[in-house]
């Protein structure tokens, strides 16, 4: 990643703050995978990966008048590959596309404001994005006839949003927003092949999510307490959603389909005395989207499933977290931390495929503790010392596909200058 930012301030009129950001982010992904018969001698396997180039530029201004405004382009240029190998590592294949289709190139451009006006004890926040995605695949793999082609695409939209603050008194506030979301499907989206632990087919119709959200809440302080407390319910258009397409088997398909989730979030702390203090969150989430039902080993084509409403993909489960610090006056403190997730067991029909990510009937419940020391040693310097686990807990984050760490100690030294 690299980047350069010109900015200035006060300067006056329409262009009183200003903000320029040009960027170069370039990545790289491969995997090499060898399988193998069963009793650990090689058969075959393949090489794959993908490069990309984003280009990104970016400018963000402020004017005199409340007004907030800028405009977002990125030009992604995509490259993809796929070797198939025998069991010596030998290329004897090689395939039309890697992960993503090759030689594409992915365009997007944005432009957006907003203001605050002042009405009454209110403050009205409307905003305004007009965007507009352009999709070349240069060489993609059709999933009907496994010939090469080629895909082009193109999205645009206008989305809006309001947000309105009201003071309750002078340290406490009630806020709410209604807000669109617009999100066009990606080249992983239209063009993947495979994923971990699934096999995709390509569906170069997908169309773009649309969501809609209804935000409320409260955040404020009273001598020792600060608290915010919000609940949101967001409204689904379109979703992109994958599907297995049999009974058995690895393989999924992809289509747009409606549903909703919704949930609610809670963060306080609480000064016992000049010494110590408690901080608290927590959070909860739950929701539905229509999802293809496979019926039999893939003899019903993927669009003649049945349609029923399952959990969204890898759904969190209710979490939370709570510290208590001692700070005897000095240049150092003590934290004590406990992070606890429940069980995970509202599941898509992809989720119960997900072997690899999700252990059958789901991701088990779990309570982290872990004691952490730091310390001001002066002139910008900070020491931290921690020790994560302290039970040793065998513990998973819902869709994360690895294991926590099980006890360890962290220290970090940082400096700031």
């Amino acid at each position: 990643l690299a980047w350069g930012r010109l900015m200035w301030t006060n300067a006056g009129g329409w262009l009183d703050d200003a903000q320029f950001t040009l960027s170069l982010h370039r990545h790289f992904q491969d995997r090499d995978r060898m399988k193998s018969d069963g009793n650990g001698n090689p058969t075959n396997g393949d090489v794959t990966g993908f490069e990309v180039d984003d280009f990104a530029f970016g400018a963000r201004f402020a004017t005199e008048f409340g007004w907030l405004w800028g405009v977002d382009i990125h030009d992604e240029l995509i490259d993809s590959y796929k070797y198939g190998t025998n069991a010596a590592g030998e290329v004897v294949s090689t395939g039309i596309q890697g992960p993503v289709a090759d030689d594409s190139r992915v365009r997007s451009q944005a432009a957006y404001f907003q203001r605050e006006i002042p009405v009454g004890r209110w403050t009205l926040v409307p905003g305004f994005r007009a965007s507009w995605t352009g999709l070349d695949a240069g060489r993609v793999e059709d999933p009907l006839t496994g010939l090469p082609t080629s895909v082009e695409r193109n999205w645009s939209a206008i989305t809006g949003g309001v947000r309105l603050r009201r003071p309750l008194n002078r340290d406490s506030a009630v806020f709410a927003g209604l807000s669109q979301g617009f999100r066009t499907p990606s080249l992983y989206d239209l063009t993947s092949l495979d994923e971990t632990s699934v096999v995709e087919t390509p569906n170069f119709k997908l169309q773009p999510e649309g969501f809609l959200q209804a935000e409320i809440g409260v955040r404020g302080r009273a001598v020792a307490w600060d608290w915010d407390i919000s609940a949101w319910h967001t409204l689904i258009q379109d979703m992109i959603v994958r599907s297995p397409v049999a009974t058995t088997g690895s393989e999924v398909g992809k289509d747009n389909a409606d549903g909703w989730v919704q949930g609610a979030e809670i963060a306080t702390t609480l000064r016992w005395n000049s010494n110590w203090s408690s901080s608290f969150s927590a959070s909860l989430m739950n929701g539905l989207v229509a999802q293809r039902q496979a019926i039999d080993s893939g003899v019903t084509p993927f669009g003649d499933l049945p349609i029923v409403d399952r959990p969204l993909d890898r759904l969190m489960p209710v979490q939370g977290y709570f510290s208590t610090r001692w700070e005897p006056g000095s240049f150092w403190w003590l934290e004590g931390r406990v992070w606890a997730m429940g069980k995970a067991d509202k599941l898509s029909f992809r989720d119960e495929r997900d072997s690899s990510r999700i252990p059958p009937g789901g991701t088990p419940s779990f309570r982290i503790a872990s004691l952490v020391f730091g310390a001001d040693l002066g002139r910008g310097k900070r020491l931290f010392i921690g020790v994560e686990n302290l039970a040793d807990v065998d513990y998973r984050v819902h869709g994360s596909g690895i294991n926590g760490p099980g006890r360890n100690l962290l220290a970090t030294l940082e400096f700031n200058f």
